[in-house]
Parts: structure tokens; sequence; C-alpha cells
């Protein structure tokens, strides 16, 4: 190693280029093997895991290459009186080629015009699109939800169910809302007069199993405009075993 002039850091150095260079034509012959003599191909996932091994080993590759430049472009490479030539031709003049081969520099040819096109480091194009896909989602998204609170918020069925024509949805619903509250209110007078004057304690029978209904109601409603969260007063699980609805911290009449 004396006679190459080189540090024994230097050494390392190309050591570690061999080694790189190894690993990457090992995982393209690895990847060859699997597409060329399989049968049939290899699953989709096993080629990604293929190409992401490869796009790994090339960019360890050249970012040592890049950190090593200097020295990798002073070094030059000279056969010793030893090497027998004649025997290794094909191997000697590969070593000594100054230049790429002709396929090869058509390829690297290809892959400056597409880092050219994409931009400087190769991604500037991508994030470009990336940005406008972006800001047309936001632009779009605004005004979707502009329009949704504008018209559609109160509406009680969907564009798609009032084009196909509204008697033809079945929700369970039959009556509108201002009809139903109007029969809530006369049941809810039945119910005091007949009830509320013998027991005070029934009117809070009625008045919780009338809000109970109304709660029902809305939580139908909801769910026909799509709105599946149930109503914060509505205390379902107690509903069960007690007398009326529990609203916020308070209790009804009854409870």
């Amino acid at each position: 190693m004396a006679s190459l002039n080189l540090s024994p850091d230097e050494i390392k150095v190309l050591e570690s280029v061999r080694q790189r260079l190894a690993q990457v034509v090992s995982s393209l012959q690895k990847f060859k093997d699997d597409v060329v003599h399989s049968q049939p191909l290899p699953p989709a996932s096993s080629i990604q895991a293929s190409t992401t091994i490869i796009q790994q080993n090339l960019r360890t590759l050249t970012s040592f290459v890049a950190e090593n430049a200097t020295l990798l472009e002073r070094i030059a490479l000279h056969p010793s009186t030893n090497f027998p030539g004649r025997q290794h031709e094909a191997i000697l003049l590969q070593l000594l080629r100054k230049k790429p081969e002709p396929s090869v520099e058509t390829l690297l040819d290809e892959g400056r015009e597409t880092a050219r096109k994409l931009g400087g480091d190769g991604n500037a194009g991508a994030w470009k699109a990336q940005r406008a896909l972006w800001k047309w989602a936001r632009e779009y998204c605004d005004e979707r939800i502009g329009q949704y609170a504008r018209e559609e918020t109160l509406q009680v069925y969907t564009a798609e169910e009032r084009a196909m024509g509204i008697e033809n949805v079945r929700t369970g619903l039959r009556k509108s809302m201002d009809e139903e509250e109007d029969e809530d209110e006369d049941e809810d007078e039945e119910g005091d007069e007949g009830n509320g004057v013998k027991d005070g304690g029934k009117t809070g029978v009625a008045g919780g199993d009338e809000l109970a209904k109304m709660a029902r109601f809305k939580l139908a409603r909801n769910s026909v405009v799509g709105r599946f969260e149930m109503p914060p007063n509505a205390d379902w699980e107690a509903k069960r075993k007690m007398v009326g609805v529990g609203v916020g911290v308070g209790k009804f009449p009854g409870r």
C-alpha cells in the first residue's frame, strides 16, 4: 500500500466504496433473478421491497461518493507490473475506461434531463404539484362548506333524495316537523287535563314521556340529514328506569 501513496484512512474510503458497489450489484442481481426466473411473478409487496432496498443502496453509495469526491477525483488507476493483463484484458480495459459505455451514457443523459425538468434536486417539480393540489383542495373545501352552511344545513332531505323525489324516500317519517310538534302539544295538554289535576306526580310522567318522544324524533330527524351524534340532553340508559329525561345538570319534574 505504500506504493499507492495513500493513507490508511484513504484506503478505508476506497474499501467502503467497493463494499457499497458490491451491495448495489448484489441487490440488482437478486431483483433480476426474482423477476426472470419466478413463475408466476413475485407478489407486488416483494417487488416493492426489492426496489426499496435498491434505492436505499444507491442513495447510500451516491451520498458516500459525494462526501469523498475530492479524494476519488485525484486518485488515478494504474495496473501493477505483475497484473495478468493478457489473461484479463477485458477487466483491465473496463477498469481503465475514462468514459461510461454508450448505453450507460444514454441513461445518464436521460437522468440529467429528467432532473432538469423536475428542478434543481429533482424534487422541486413534485413539491410544486403537491402545493397546487393542496391549494385546490382548500379552495374546494371552503366553497363546499360555505354552500352547505347556506343551503343544506336545515334541509331534511339530501340532494340525491330530492332529485329522486321525496315521496319515494323511506325514512320512517311521514309527517312534517311542525305537524309532529302540534300533535305533541295537544297530547301534552290532554295529559295535563286528564291526569295532572288528580295526581301531581303523573304530570311529571307525562312530561317525561313527551320529552323522550321529542328526543327520539330529533334523533330520527338528525339521522336523515346525516347527523348521527346523540343529543347531549338525552339520557337514554336512565330513561329506561326513571321517569323523565335529564337536561344538563338539572332534572325535569317527576324525576
